[in-house]
């Protein structure tokens, strides 16, 4: 028997597979075997495990106790534990910015933000939101329907909810972009469009969160959705209960993962301006921007005067021709990060950056941090040279 090999419970609340895929991934580098029942509300009772990655509920009684019990180290991927043990889960804040990045550079002016949870993670998803429109001096309708039988495992609201979502959207300015805190939310909210005769996206633009499998790509219309990373969530609980298992102290006792970012469809694939130039700029930005772009292209491409162009364009986005280019550029280089493993040099040419050397410096002034550093923090540990 192998006595160096280090045996792991996951003991989840609410399990996705993909959490546990992150965990199997860094289980991967080392001695680990993992043991997990993944159904909800089942606490595992292992007294041999050498280690724990749990997500605790509240209220949570076993599922703590058995934590207390074992006092092995442990990793909670929860906001509820009354337990002095470290916490990795992602960072929902950013999560709400991102979906209000996305509306706003399509020029929406009225927003909503829809719920049907009292969890934690709602006000942290929905400030993230709030702040971020609320920087360039909008505001959101805060939807927000407690009672309803989704909290009892249906996604069905009862006849008293289902009417006031109903006179929500039917009393709401349109074009309005809509926030849902969960994807089960933004497919209720597709569902109540469909029955009121309403488009989406043309007339109630959705973005969900969570990025769910079963859900997002087959709604009525295809859902964009947040991705939470949960494979990085899971990644980084394992790397951070591998420094336990190895005696280490973690001065951190929160660890926020980095989203993966939007995974955009149909759903929020409109641009809500009314200004025909400006709109044709923006469609030719995003779909250039995987390439070196100048404001000078585009306005030969439209063939509109550049003074003309730059007015109309400040004037309905709040922002010039040149940030938006850079805007869109950076969203392609974290999304490159995020989601491939090629180093900066190919990254830069790829995106027609004249070098890694540039790419760095565009990202690093415009993030705060450098590609690696964001790589690595929402992978950590995966990546441990400099690209």
């Amino acid at each position: 028997m192998d006595h160096s090999r280090k045996l792991i419970a996951l003991s989840l609340r609410w399990y996705d597979v993909r959490i546990h895929q992150g965990i199997l991934e860094y289980a991967k580098t080392k001695k680990w075997d993992i043991v997990a029942m993944p159904h909800m509300g089942l606490a595992l009772d292992i007294p041999e495990a050498d280690g724990q990655i749990v997500m605790l509920g509240p209220n949570d009684l076993r599922r703590s106790r058995l934590v207390e019990k074992y006092d092995v180290p442990a990793i909670d991927l929860s906001h509820y534990s009354s337990l002095d043990i470290p916490r990795v889960y992602p960072d929902n804040t950013k999560a709400g910015r991102l979906a209000a990045e996305e509306f706003l550079k399509r020029g929406f002016k009225e927003f909503a933000v829809f719920s049907t949870q009292s969890h934690w993670y709602v006000d942290e998803r929905r400030g993230g939101f709030c702040h971020a429109i609320g920087e360039k001096g909008y505001s959101a309708a805060n939807w927000h329907m407690p009672q309803t039988d989704h909290q009892k495992g249906s996604f069905s609201p009862n006849p008293e909810d289902r009417a006031m979502l109903e006179k929500w959207l039917t009393d709401s300015p349109r074009p309005i972009a809509v926030y849902a805190i969960e994807d089960e939310g933004a497919a209720l909210l597709m569902r109540a469009c469909h029955r009121l005769g309403l488009a989406v996206p043309e007339q109630v633009a959705l973005i969900g969160t969570n990025n769910d499998p079963v859900i997002c790509p087959y709604t009525e219309v295809p859902l964009s959705s947040i991705d939470l990373n949960w494979e990085g969530v899971g990644y980084a609980a394992a790397a951070r209960l591998d420094r336990l298992l190895q005696g280490e102290h973690l001065e951190e006792p929160l660890t926020h993962v980095e989203p993966k970012g939007l995974v955009a469809r149909q759903s929020s694939d409109i641009l809500a301006v009314e200004d025909l130039r400006v709109a044709t700029a923006l469609s030719y930005i995003k779909n250039n921007s995987h390439r070196h772009l100048s404001v000078a292209e585009i306005t030969k491409e439209i063939d509109v005067p550049l003074r003309t162009l730059q007015w109309v364009f400040k004037r309905a986005m709040n922002c010039s021709i040149q940030d938006e280019i850079s805007r869109c550029r950076l969203e392609r280089v974290k999304n490159m990060l995020l989601n491939t493993d090629r180093n900066a040099g190919q990254i830069a040419e790829e995106l027609g950056f004249s070098s890694a050397q540039y790419m760095n410096h565009f990202f690093s002034k415009a993030m705060g941090q450098t590609p690696n550093e964001f790589r690595k923090q929402a992978h950590p540990n995966r990546y441990e040279d400099e690209l």
